[in-house]
């Protein structure tokens, strides 16, 4: 598709951070999309080129392949690579295309605007600027580059009320309008499924408890094993669903060499939807010990399945669960390990956990969280 092509839409939407992997970032872009493309609306993406096609069946939208080279990716050249595009071609497109709003997905956006057009980003979290060694590139644009994104912005999305708090405090000048706007869960997917359905999960690990994450330090996965060793629940398993590399990750697998946790802790890697639904219909709960989160998408993912979340009391987590989690001090070991054996002996409260748990996650949906952009989008056009 070439420049011309996106035709008379006043609305461009940078989605470039959609990928064949999807965590976090990836995810939520991807449901916006799709959510946003279910009204039917005319508006124009930013996609990768190798993703484009998988959305081209809505006749309403307009899609921009751009190169691959500026996806997301570990490597170096594909950050700068994104951030030149967005300085010095974006700018081309929206002047020769009439764009009166830009709206970006993640906290990437243009340094200067042209006159007429309005820039929104969205922020999920502060975590390069409160764990700086887990994100060493991220540290220096968040603390360089994304004040001045902030400040060509007319208006910042923050996924939580928590993020939203952080953004006054890492960014005290900040006089844009700020607005909340929650993510969804897909409940086609992550929903309810029979004993049937997940047999075999439940043949090949038994009783297990579930910790869904990016396997990094903040996610405090070390002293999960900990907690998890001073459990008398000898017949319950530890899966860890996370991408299995990196210094952390060894760090974690030699503490559970230490502590003979070796047929007790199962580490899974990335695993698909599918297979993940049905981890969390055969849980007897998720573990969610993060020191922090801007959100938190497992949290809700559970919830939806009805698996009872056990989890750390920091940041948005109690803002995303509500009543429907028990909650402990993700420093303290012992609280801990004994909040998450009080779960799994107490069948009744699991079963009024599941219940809370599904409740909540009503709440929270991406019909929801596509209208309230599109409000927002048009507001900027008026």
């Amino acid at each position: 598709m070439t420049v011309s092509e996106l035709g008379n839409r006043n609305i461009l939407i940078n989605a470039l951070f959609i990928h064949k992997k999807p965590t976090g970032l990836g995810i939520y872009t991807d449901e916006v999309v799709k959510s946003l493309l279910n009204l039917n609306r005319e508006l124009a993406f930013l996609l990768p080129e190798s993703h484009s096609r998988n959305y081209q069946g809505n006749f309403s939208a307009r899609f921009f392949g751009v190169s691959d080279i500026v996806m997301p990716g570990r490597s170096l050249l594909n950050s700068i690579a994104r951030i030149a595009w967005l300085q010095l071609r974006l700018p081309f497109i929206l002047k020769k295309n009439s764009v009166g709003v830009f709206y970006s997905t993640v906290p990437e956006g243009m340094i200067y605007t042209l006159s007429g057009v309005r820039q929104i980003i969205t922020i999920h979290d502060f975590l390069p600027l409160i764990f700086w060694g887990e994100y060493p590139r991220m540290r220096y644009y968040f603390k360089y580059v994304l004040p001045l994104v902030i400040k060509s912005s007319s208006c910042i999305v923050c996924v939580s009320e928590s993020t939203r708090k952080d953004l006054y405090k890492y960014f005290p000048s900040n006089s844009q309008r700020v607005e909340t706007i929650y993510p969804g869960v897909d409940t086609d997917t992550f929903k309810r499924l029979s004993y049937e359905e997940v047999y075999q999960e439940k043949l090949v690990y038994g009783d297990y408890v579930l910790f869904v994450s990016a396997v990094r330090r903040y996610k405090n996965l070390h002293r999960l094993v900990r907690a998890f060793g001073k459990l008398n629940h000898g017949h319950v398993k530890l899966l860890v669903v996370g991408e299995r590399s990196g210094e952390y990750y060894e760090e974690v697998y030699r503490e559970v060499r230490q502590m003979g946790l070796e047929k007790r802790v199962y580490f899974l890697d990335y695993v698909d939807r599918q297979k993940l639904v049905k981890l969390y219909n055969g849980a007897i709960a998720l573990i969610f010990p993060s020191l922090y989160e801007g959100f938190g998408l497992p949290l809700l993912e559970a919830m939806a399945c009805g698996c009872p979340v056990v989890a750390s009391d920091r940041a948005s987590i109690p803002e995303v669960c509500g009543d429907a989690a028990v909650y402990f001090d993700p420093e303290d070991v012992e609280d801990m390990a004994t909040k998450i054996s009080t779960v799994i002996r107490n069948e009744s409260l699991r079963l009024s956990m599941s219940m809370k748990g599904l409740e909540r996650a009503r709440f929270f949906t991406w019909k929801n969280t596509a209208r309230k952009t599109m409000d927002l989008l048009d507001s900027m056009l008026e």
